[in-house]
């Protein structure tokens, strides 16, 4: 692909640098926005040239807005040259660290050779507080009528909790299709659902409305913080599994003998735990969880999940949810 762009940047970057300004603030925002333009042409230049190993590349388009995107395939060199082996010590701590009980997979995408290990049990009393619910017969979304099933069932659910519920999608096409159902067959509730209006408005407003149902994807599994009643239901609406064809995806998985299970099983089992996470805040919370997946029980790396959360009830029948709102609500 020709270089169109970098040249022009770089006499921008210069016609700027030569302009005549009367302040101190005036100079100091040309040269922002010269510098501005300086990184815009090498990040051009890096992009279509391509020339740096270990780097992917690709181009994407978000509504009217285009990207050149260039990513290290693998950062841990990156961190062992800049970070881990220039401090003293390091210290790495996370609620989500671990994947099935262990720290390999983190270990390994860091560059981490032999680090001191602590892996401690939350300090919430899961087995009295959450409940862990999971649908039968979701397991096969290539299924015709899948979305009809996903969808009764999910409506079954909201019908249960009456809201207080965040509903977790890998997918924005099946969380329009889900949302323009639940409107239409469930009025009571408040369907807040993302890209509607700001993350933090939606949160804003699932907070002051009780029978509010937000619906959302990617950076609503982690950093949402709903203590209290507010939150008393999340849905998982499908393990999340990085989709095989995202350009870094791929690279990361060209590398390994098995990518399945030494990238995407622990990479989505990271993200499952986050977002089971975002139910129970403080020693006081109480809830469920609901994943409406059913490979999580019927496919052999279902147990990385399950081994990943803080023990808790799990069941299969859906009167289960209902007998543990219905002690919710007299509580």
């Amino acid at each position: 692909m020709p270089d169109i762009l970098s040249d022009p940047l770089l006499e921008l970057r210069d016609a700027l640098l030569e302009l005549k300004v009367e302040t101190h603030e005036e100079e100091l925002e040309v040269k922002a926005f010269a510098s501005r333009a300086q990184a815009l042409a090498s990040a051009v230049r890096m992009n279509l040239g391509q020339k740096e190993e270990g780097f992917v590349y690709w181009a994407e388009r978000e509504n009217q807005r285009y990207r050149l995107v260039a990513s290290p395939v693998n950062v841990a060199e990156t961190l062992r040259e800049n970070l881990f082996g220039k401090a003293d010590t390091v210290v790495l701590t996370s609620a989500t660290l671990s994947a099935a009980g262990n720290f390999t997979y983190i270990r390994n995408r860091l560059g981490l050779d032999a680090p001191a290990e602590l892996l401690l049990d939350s300090p919430f009393d899961f087995e009295n507080q959450a409940l862990l619910y999971i649908a039968a017969g979701l397991d096969d979304q290539q299924e015709a009528g899948y979305q009809e099933k996903f969808d009764a069932e999910l409506k079954a659910v909201l019908t249960i909790t009456g809201g207080r519920t965040l509903v977790l999608f890998t997918s924005y096409g099946q969380l329009k299709k889900s949302a323009e159902r639940i409107r239409r067959e469930l009025p009571d509730l408040g369907v807040l659902c993302q890209g509607e209006m700001p993350a933090y408005r939606l949160v804003e407003q699932f907070k002051a409305i009780p029978n509010a149902v937000l619906l959302g994807t990617a950076s609503f599994w982690q950093g949402i913080d709903i203590p209290g009643d507010a939150l008393q239901c999340v849905v998982i609406a499908k393990l999340p599994f990085a989709v095989p064809d995202d350009p870094i995806v791929e690279a990361r998985m060209e590398l390994l003998k098995n990518p399945f299970f030494e990238y995407q099983v622990p990479q989505a089992t990271l993200l499952f735990r986050q977002g089971f996470g975002r139910l129970i805040r403080t020693a006081t919370d109480k809830g469920a969880v609901v994943v409406l997946d059913s490979r999580i029980m019927t496919k052999n790396y279902g147990r990385s999940f399950l081994k990943s959360i803080p023990k808790c009830r799990i069941t299969d029948k859906r009167e289960d949810v209902g007998n543990f709102f219905a002690r919710l609500k007299k509580t």
